[in-house]
């Protein structure tokens, strides 16, 4: 056997023994049970952190964006998973999926090809994200309503999340007015069109369409964050949403400035108060929804680590439609840095080339506690990581930590134990956590959330 027939056989292996084994099962909660289709990059926002509106051309280039392609391969991914039994978790990713044509003609492929399929041949849901900028646009809104329905009724839902980034931080999500990107909806600018009559339309469908919710807080006017968090529950109590139905994430990119992490840290605060007030400052009760839910940025410090990394870099199939390429992941689809690539024959997927199988294990494989920068870290069992491809952006590699982001999780894991601490939590907490996450957080509020000391 060849060099690269003998890594095309090794990473069909690590396919075999996670992921596609995963996928005949068809357990949604098994952590192998994804796939993600990425379109394109194309998005009607420029949003200041995103990596795709800085980087886009080269994570989906123009070779990868031929709309021809997207709809053939999109033909032969549903028929190679119908072939083989499998049934995964799939997400579409795209810059905005619901606001350009090629990804509503994806959903109808996929329906078209699964509409007759039984059961046990379907994919078990299909999540997309989404910027809800759809809702500006009263025929892309029918064509969603429509798509959502009809795949309920065949018995194999879309699920929606709201990249809804608030009232407040819509000034870091700019459209892009004035640029003609075919098949891509666009207000005409300039003035923006999310008004106070578009964020009630927002959240009646967030309310009527089961959609979660996943702001991104970013440094750039982090000072606002309080307001804009306030401004959220006012909507969602005004529409019948319940306060829970949020999922906070800190974009982890390197330009953190230290008073932005203080201004943070302070939201933290007031987040932690404010919630301990919804829990009617019942202690138990509000460690129990920590525990379960937390806004996802209220528990990490109480949760170990179930995996190296924390996102579905490790558990998750990424396809790039365009050219039937197997990536990292949407934010480390550069080039030489994919796993392999579909291989075609007579318009069907017959096997897997690898190209890179030496990222492929060191990605699958990366453990963060064995990480050089994390190996003496207190919190490594507890950290949620970094992103690999931000890593990469920033540093020049995805295994190199940004130092502006470790000390980003420092100084929240101590705000998170401190005020815990002042509302006499910590203990129930740490009761909840285990001994070896206390020593740790213990040495951590030691040290002032400083790990040099």
């Amino acid at each position: 056997m060849s060099f690269v027939s003998d890594n095309s056989e090794l990473l069909k292996s690590m396919f075999e023994r996670t992921l596609f084994t995963a996928w005949r099962k068809g357990d949604p909660n098994d952590p192998y049970g994804r796939l993600e289709l990425i379109v394109t990059a194309d998005c009607n926002l420029r949003c200041r952190y995103c990596y795709m509106f800085r980087y886009g051309d080269k994570l989906c280039p123009p070779s990868a964006n031929n709309r021809d392609d997207i709809r053939e391969h999109t033909k032969m991914i549903c028929d190679w998973t119908i072939e083989n039994g499998y049934r995964p978790s799939v997400e579409l990713f795209s810059g905005s999926p619901l606001s350009q044509d090629i990804c509503l003609e994806v959903l109808d492929i996929i329906y078209d090809k699964f509409k007759d399929q039984p059961e046990d041949k379907k994919w078990l849901h299909i999540i997309i994200p989404t910027n809800m900028s759809f809702l500006l646009n009263d025929d892309l809104t029918e064509r969603v309503k429509d798509l959502y329905d009809r795949f309920m009724d065949i018995k194999m839902p879309i699920l929606l999340s709201a990249s809804l980034e608030g009232k407040y931080m819509e000034d870091n999500r700019p459209f892009k007015f004035n640029q003609n990107i075919p098949g891509l909806f666009l207000p005409p600018g300039p003035d923006d069109p999310r008004d106070d009559a578009y964020y009630d339309k927002t959240m009646e469908f967030i309310r009527d369409y089961n959609c979660g919710t996943h702001p991104m807080i970013y440094s750039r006017k982090i000072e606002d964050w309080k307001k804009n968090f306030l401004w959220y529950q006012e909507m969602f109590e005004k529409h019948g949403i319940s306060w829970q139905n949020m999922y906070l994430l800190e974009v982890r990119n390197i330009e953190w400035t230290d008073e932005q992490l203080l201004e943070l840290c302070d939201f933290i605060r007031f987040l932690i108060n404010w919630t301990f007030e919804k829990c009617g400052k019942d202690k138990q009760r509000f460690i129990d929804y920590v525990f379960r839910h937390g806004f996802n940025i209220l528990r990490l410090p109480f949760c170990t680590t179930a995996r190296g990394l924390t996102c579905s870099i490790q558990t998750c199939l990424f396809v790039r439609l365009g050219d039937l390429k197997i990536v990292p992941c949407h934010r480390l689809a550069y080039d030489g840095y994919e796993y392999g690539r579909f291989i075609v024959k007579d318009g069907k997927i017959v096997d897997i080339e690898a190209k890179n199988v030496e990222m492929a294990i060191g990605v699958h494989s990366y453990a963060g506690t064995n990480a050089p920068q994390c190996q003496d870290c207190l919190i490594n069992t507890t950290c949620s990581r970094q992103c690999l491809g931000s890593c990469l952006e920033s540093i020049g590699d995805p295994f190199t930590q940004i130092p502006t982001v470790c000390k980003m999780m420092h100084m929240k894991y101590y705000t998170i134990i401190d005020e815990f601490k002042k509302l006499g939590v910590y203990e129930l907490a740490c009761n909840r956590a285990g001994k070896e996450t206390t020593w740790m957080l213990n040495k951590l509020y030691e040290l002032g959330g400083k790990q040099d000391g």
